[in-house]
């Protein structure tokens, strides 16, 4: 009991502080919506620190292993596929040795020692127990953190959702053993539909316990959109108030219809019956929706003993993303549904407009985003270039772009980095103006999250044309920030993962790996002129995927390395060229029909805009207020004063100890700044003068007492 004690306890004090670690885009596409008639779905896996290598597993473990889901690297130690290996692959990179070899060494002994092993595997499923969820083959598969594809056209897309209930640490005694990276895997392996990969997750995850890869409200919750090239569907899943099982339901997506999660559950009203066609082959086409029985039963244990209240929706049914999901308090909720309305206003503009548009604009959507639908129907056909498009937004030509305003710098940069969303706080010891990122002030402020984001550790986009058809199913997978990268297409019948994709971690820049030459681009793009250095980006992008899509259709002996190689030399010549375009204030020119360009650089200087120069107080360098735009005032109220409270941290001091970091919180107008140090210096010149004049007066009565003194002496 003390596990669930503690459940409750963490559950109850948190008051919706919105702190997504690994917070991904997930979408999904019925067949109807496409213009070639295949499944999509989509992963942003957006994680500062994860293991982006990609994996094809051929080599199943007998009985299956279930692995404690871990994100960073190595993800996972095994020898299901050439990616995990750890004995020819050090630190996953062959020449890794060379560079590093003490590192390597230490790597070598830590991955492959029977402590690492002990506490990675956490148990396993029997043939007797996969029987009985009728498993429906042994396929091989693309997997990362999560399953990905398999050779029957089973797709999956995870998402991380908040939710009220956390579960248990699987290490307690008794606890649970599946997270949804151990699902998915389990559920690739051996099925070949969409209904077949829920019924497995679901019955597993009831009878041998699911827990939350991080026992914290923001990500506690999880959301699959699982396709197989006929049928597609969002799955959702929390642990139960037991800690020791799980509660689970899923909805279909209409066949002409995208549906998206961003983390908060989007499936609303659970149907009574979902249960009962679960097992009824016969019954089951006439299903969509599918739960497990213990829905209500949670809901009311919930109830009684943290205070969240069962909610129904319109027809009396549980509402399982109120009931479930975010607290109503939360004032992060525009980080969830401002994408979901991105997406749909995409590709489906005027039945989003219909919908939500209003309610977006004038900021009176709720904290569920209810004016959105769960699913929309697309306008028009939808390509898996259009799609691959819009996993590079960042809400350009909205209300919420990210490349206007202040935050955006003067070329339009729409990175805006994580200051609110962890507790953690880094400062080096000669760094004394770093801000502790846990204060309540900082996590009320916020910036906008877009789908595109700087930490992506890599994107999916999984095509699927199902089992029935022999087109084989396609995985377009990117690597880095998804607007400075290029999507590679591959298949599993087109050899094992490429190098590129499989190698590399974040120990050290490797010139061999997709991801560090897709971070080479994106973070030259952000301090070089971003809104032109992305138009040489976007032509090699449109490039690229144009003429991969074409090897699709032409080829008959596709080979996955062959692209990615291609694809690795292009980026590398990219970051080559932005970097002796763009540098230092001034851009090469190239092109056009003037001859002297060949033969001399052509190289002019640029400047920032005349709006931005303005916003910083370029033209009036005397005036302080340069935060803020002309005529704005400067803020008046409490909280945007200075506050010089004291702060203390503990903080990684040089020699590998801790010690305490005090810290001056300075938020609000430079101006108010400028003007206590100024009060200060004009009241210490006071001091210093009234303290001059008094040591003048103390000195001149000294000096005349001693004349006094002397005086009769001095007349002898």
């Amino acid at each position: 009991m003390l596990g669930v004690s503690l459940v409750v306890a963490l559950s109850s004090s948190w008051q919706g502080a919105w702190a997504w670690r690994d917070a991904c885009t997930a979408t999904i596409l019925g067949r109807e919506a496409t213009a070639d008639g295949s499944t999509i779905v989509t992963q942003t896996a957006d994680c500062y620190n994860c293991d982006y290598r990609l994996a094809k597993v051929t080599r199943q473990e007998s009985p299956h292993q279930v692995r404690r889901f871990k994100a960073t690297y190595p993800a996972e130690v095994s020898d299901r596929s050439l990616t995990w290996r750890s004995l020819e692959y050090t630190t996953l990179d062959v020449d890794s040795l060379e560079r590093n070899e003490a590192m390597a060494e230490r790597q070598r002994e830590a991955w492959n020692s029977d402590d690492w092993q002990r506490q990675s595997i956490l148990g396993s499923i029997d043939a007797k127990d996969l029987a009985a969820l009728r498993p429906q083959g042994d396929f091989d598969s693309f997997e990362n953190l999560y399953a990905i594809s398999n050779a029957a056209g089973l797709t999956m897309a995870e998402t991380t959702c908040e939710a009220t209930l956390l579960g248990l640490d699987p290490a307690a005694e008794g606890g649970p053993l599946f997270d949804i990276g151990a699902l998915s895997k389990l559920a690739m392996r051996v099925c070949a539909t969409a209904r077949c990969a829920i019924r497995v997750m679901g019955k597993v995850a009831e009878m041998k316990g699911y827990y939350a890869a991080e026992l914290r409200p923001p990500e506690a919750g999880e959301a699959l959109a699982i396709a197989d090239g006929n049928e597609a569907w969002l799955f959702h899943v929390i642990p139960d108030f037991t800690g020791r099982s799980a509660v689970w339901v899923a909805k279909q997506v209409p066949p002409d219809s995208v549906a998206i999660c961003a983390n908060s559950f989007v499936v609303r009203g659970v149907e009574e019956s979902s249960n009962d066609c679960l097992f009824e082959e016969e019954e089951e086409e006439d299903c969509d929706f599918l739960a497990s029985p213990n829905v209500e039963e949670n809901a009311l244990l919930q109830e009684k003993n943290l205070g969240f209240p069962l909610v129904r929706d319109p027809n009396g049914l549980v509402d399982f993303a109120a009931t479930f999901g975010p607290r109503p308090d939360n004032k992060g909720y525009p980080y969830s549904t401002h994408r979901v309305w991105r997406v749909m206003s995409l590709l489906a503009p005027k039945g989003t407009k219909v919908h939500v548009q209003a309610a977006l604009l004038d900021k009176k959507a709720d904290y569920l985003g209810s004016e959105l639908p769960f699913a929309i129907k697309v306008e028009g056909p939808v390509t898996a270039r259009d799609v691959i498009e819009y996993q590079r937004d960042y809400f350009e030509g909205t209300p919420f772009d990210l490349t206007k305003g202040l935050a955006a710098g003067p070329w339009g940069d729409p990175t805006r980095y994580d200051g609110t969303y962890t507790t953690e706080t880094t400062v080096e010891p000669s760094v004394r103006d770093v801000v502790p990122r846990d204060l309540p002030a900082l996590q009320e402020g916020r910036f906008e999250r877009a789908i595109s984001m700087f930490r992506t550790s890599y994107c999916v986009v999984a095509q699927s044309w199902g089992a029935t058809t022999e087109r084989e199913g396609v995985l377009w997978y990117s690597q880095g920030t998804p607007h400075a990268g290029v999507f590679v297409p591959l298949r599993l019948d087109g050899g094992d993962v490429p190098a590129t994709f499989r190698r590399g971690s974040l120990f050290e820049y490797s010139p061999e790996s997709m991801f560090w030459a897709t971070q080479l681009v994106a973070n030259w793009m952000r301090a070089n002129i971003f809104r032109l250095a992305r138009e040489d980006v976007r032509l090699e992008q449109r490039a690229f995927e144009t003429k991969a899509l074409a090897s699709l259709s032409s080829s008959s002996s596709f080979s996955n390395a062959d692209l990615a190689n291609e694809a690795l030399e292009t980026w590398s010549r990219l970051f080559a060229k932005l970097v002796t375009k763009y540098h230092d204030g001034f851009r090469l020119m190239t092109g056009g029909d003037e001859p002297r360009r060949l033969v001399e650089p052509d190289v002019h200087r640029f400047f920032y805009p005349d709006a931005w120069l303005k916003q910083v107080g370029y033209y009036s360098p005397k005036k302080p207020d340069a935060y803020y735009e002309d005529d704005a005032p400067p803020p008046t109220d409490s909280t945007d004063a200075i506050v010089d409270t004291q702060l203390t941290t503990t903080a990684w001091s040089g020699g590998g100890g801790k010690q305490q970091v005090p810290f001056t919180l300075a938020r609000g107008h430079h101006k108010q700044t400028e003007d206590s140090v100024g009060a200060f210096v004009l009241a210490t010149k006071a001091l210093l003068a009234v303290a001059l004049l008094a040591f003048g007066i103390v000195a001149g009565i000294t000096i005349e007492k001693r004349r006094q003194h002397l005086r009769p002496i001095l007349t002898l």
